[in-house]
């Protein structure tokens, strides 16, 4: 069970949501009922999730230590993806470097929660494969098309309703698809398209900590 809280206070977490206010305590105190609930189910674990920007990356010693006391199996720390408008601003744009903060949270391996952090924006960090783009499609509710989550609903992907084809193998996807080809091929990742270039999802895998054998580690997704 994924939980995005991108935040551990009311006025964080209205800013990071977007929203004008919330009922905060009532949301931690249902993570605490899930969390409580799913120690009687081992088959399921609960992660905490947070979107990392150059607003709260200052907090995610905080983060660690909120997810702790909810309960949760899991703190997950992500990049923000690049996109056109950011209000935010990135930490981890084409850096091949951890950051400071995240430095500080690997010094220490006395953590009572799995931790998972994703890396920088770096070539050497980066795979030229999208799960997304090779397997996936996305709809929405008018039926206009997107290869990717990332990427907005658009009728230049096509729409369900008019396609007569695999909706996978709509132009644009082939398009973008070959692109990949083409930029694994020639090891070049400015032949990728240019909403991919900086897409956590090309992230060859994440830093994590197992709180049961108590060490870092570096765990490849593909």
């Amino acid at each position: 069970i994924q939980i995005s809280m991108d935040a551990t206070n009311h006025d964080d977490y209205v800013k990071a949501k977007g929203i004008k206010k919330c009922d905060f305590e009532s949301i931690c105190n249902n993570i605490r009922k899930i969390t409580a609930a799913t120690r009687r189910n081992r088959q399921l674990a609960v992660v905490l999730s947070f979107v990392i920007n150059s607003e709260n990356i200052s907090n995610v010693s905080s983060m660690v230590d909120f997810s702790t006391n909810l309960g949760a199996d899991e703190c997950q720390f992500l990049n923000t993806h690049v996109v056109k408008s950011d209000r935010f601003g990135h930490v981890s744009y084409a850096n091949d470097f951890l950051h400071r903060e995240y430095k500080q949270l690997m010094e220490s391996a006395d953590y009572d929660i799995n931790i998972s952090i994703q890396p920088p924006f770096a070539e050497k960090y980066l795979d030229y494969y999208c799960k997304s783009l090779e397997s996936l499609l996305f709809v929405s509710p008018s039926g206009n098309l997107s290869p990717c989550s990332h990427i907005p609903w658009n009728k230049e992907y096509g729409s369900f309703q008019e396609n007569r084809e695999n909706p996978q193998n709509i132009p644009k996807s082939r398009e973008m698809k070959k692109q990949f080809i083409d930029a694994f091929q020639k090891k070049d990742s400015n032949l990728l398209p240019e909403v991919c270039r900086f897409c956590n999802k090309r992230a060859k895998g994440l830093f994590k900590f197992d709180r049961e054998q108590k060490k870092w580690y570096f765990s490849y997704l593909h």
